[in-house]
């Protein structure tokens, strides 16, 4: 799909305290002028791989072919790690080897990576700590443009591309095991496990937290529970949820991205 105009959205850990930010889009502005740019998220956790994973997963799918999105969740900047671009299915995904793009690629249905080595596609000076402005950014931006994507470098292996799997639901034998991906801005815990892992929603009634043994009432939204009353539902993301409702869920209960929640599942009626 050809774009009227380019289309890049960001994601990162930078924040909006420091330059980080601005510097990439001045690199993007500078290479591709026409191009808009959507911030889709900056305030990902510092160093937390598998919140910017659920966030941009979250994002991706709600923008048009021909997209370029630039991810920059990026602990391990200047070292062995490889800088990568995919594209699949008419979108661009650029960024670093680390698992940051995990939740996308399971959902692609035809993609290819490129390690980025071609320093056309880079700055002049490349720093060994902020590969957003020197690496990442111009390569989105040359990819925008239209310049082709076989040029960015050597074709990585799919099996080489860092998965986050450690991270996959468990069955259990009272119910599932299943992780925190994601705590929005309500203190909602959004975790990685779906229907085909609990059943239905009225099969939950209670969950293990932090040692905890929370009662849960299941529904479909908060107005079903009352105010401070703990509840099951599967959300927007399309992945089951707990929160309390107009309460803080991650406060209460002392929760944080990949910690780890029971599941407690009714026995089926015999």
């Amino acid at each position: 799909m050809k774009l009227k105009r380019p289309l890049i959205a960001l994601l990162s850990d930078f924040g909006k305290r420091d330059w980080f930010v601005g510097a990439m889009k001045g690199v993007l502005y500078s290479i591709t002028p026409e191009a808009t740019i959507v911030d889709i998220s900056h305030d990902i956790t510092p160093y937390n791989v598998l919140e910017g994973a659920f966030c941009l997963n979250m994002a991706y799918r709600h923008f048009p072919g021909g997209t370029v999105f630039c991810g920059v969740v990026d602990p391990g900047v200047g070292s062995e790690r490889e800088p990568i671009v995919i594209y699949g299915d008419g979108c661009y995904y650029v960024g670093p080897n680390n698992g940051l793009f995990h939740f996308i690629i399971a959902e692609l249905k035809d993609w290819e990576c490129r390690i980025i080595q071609n320093s056309a596609f880079m700055l002049n000076e490349v720093s060994a700590t902020f590969h957003g402005r020197d690496i990442f950014a111009p390569t989105a931006a040359h990819l925008a443009a239209g310049t082709h994507f076989e040029d960015a470098g050597p074709e990585l292996r799919k099996e080489r591309i860092v998965r986050l799997d450690k991270y996959e639901p468990e069955i259990t034998p009272k119910g599932v095991r299943t992780r925190v991906v994601y705590i929005d801005r309500f203190g909602n815990l959004i975790t990685n496990c779906t229907h085909g892992h609990f059943g239905p929603i009225e099969k939950i009634r209670k969950a293990s937290i932090n040692k905890n043994e929370i009662v849960i009432t299941p529904g479909q939204t908060f107005g079903d529970v009352d105010a401070g009353e703990t509840i099951a539902y599967v959300g927007s993301s399309g992945f089951l949820e707990i929160a309390v409702n107009q309460r803080n869920a991650s406060e209460i209960f002392n929760v944080r991205v990949g910690d780890l929640i029971d599941v407690s599942l009714l026995e089926e009626q015999k």
